[in-house]
C-alpha cells in the first residue's frame, strides 16, 4: 500500500449499480488516499461516480488486473459468497453489509476468514453501533419484561427482517437467555 503521495487504499467494489455501491463508490472517490480500482454489476450499469462498471463475471480478471487491497460489498447472499471466495482466492480483505446469509453462506464466509480478513456487518451506521449497545443495556436493566422490536423501511427493502433488524434481536438475545422464540410480523 506505498504509494507516492502516502498509504492508498485500493479497492473493488461489487454490486456498483445499487443503492450502496453508488455510494460506497462516491465516498471513495471524494477521499484522497482510496482509490477505486474496479467496479462490477451482475447487471449493465452507467458509470457511477466516474468509475466504469464491468459485468460482475469479470471480477476475477479486474482483480488480477487492479491488485486491489480490499473488495467492498453489498450485494445479495449467494452473490456476495461468490465474491468473497475470488478475493480470498487473490489474498484480498473483504468487507461486506450483506445480509440475509443461511447457515451455508456463513459457514463459507468463515472459510474465507480463514485466509483473509473479513468484515461483516449488517449496518455500518454509528447510530446503529450506539442503538446496539443501549439495547442491551435497557434489556438487562429490565428483566422479565417482554421485549417487541419494530422496524419500518422503504417499499424497496429486500430483506425483512432486515439484517440490522436481527442483529438487534441476536443483542437482545445476548443479555436475556430467557427468550426462545422470535415472531416476525412481515417476511419478505
Amino acid at each position: 500500500m506505498d504509494d507516492a503521495a502516502g498509504d492508498v487504499v485500493r479497492i473493488v467494489v461489487t454490486g456498483a449499480g445499487g443503492r450502496m455501491g453508488r455510494e460506497v463508490i462516491a465516498a471513495a472517490e471524494a477521499r484522497e488516499r482510496v482509490e477505486v480500482v474496479a467496479a462490477v454489476n451482475r447487471s449493465a450499469t452507467d458509470p457511477v461516480s466516474g468509475i466504469e462498471v464491468a459485468n460482475a463475471d469479470r471480477l476475477g480478471e479486474l482483480v488480477d488486473a487492479g491488485r486491489p487491497d480490499v473488495l467492498v460489498d453489498f450485494t445479495g447472499p449467494e452473490s456476495a459468497v461468490s465474491y468473497a471466495e475470488t478475493a480470498a482466492n487473490a489474498g484480498i480483505a473483504v468487507v461486506t453489509g450483506t445480509t440475509g446469509f443461511d447457515e451455508a453462506g456463513i459457514a463459507r464466509l468463515r472459510s474465507v476468514s480463514e485466509s483473509v480478513p473479513v468484515l461483516k456487518a449488517a449496518n455500518f451506521a454509528r447510530g446503529v453501533a450506539a442503538l446496539r449497545r443501549a439495547v442491551r443495556e435497557a434489556v438487562a436493566a429490565v428483566p422479565g419484561y417482554d421485549v417487541e422490536l419494530t422496524e419500518t423501511h422503504h417499499n424497496g427493502k429486500r430483506d425483512a427482517p432486515s439484517g440490522t433488524a436481527k442483529t438487534l434481536l441476536d443483542d437482545v438475545e445476548s443479555v436475556r437467555e430467557d427468550l426462545d422464540r422470535r415472531v416476525h410480523g412481515r417476511a419478505g
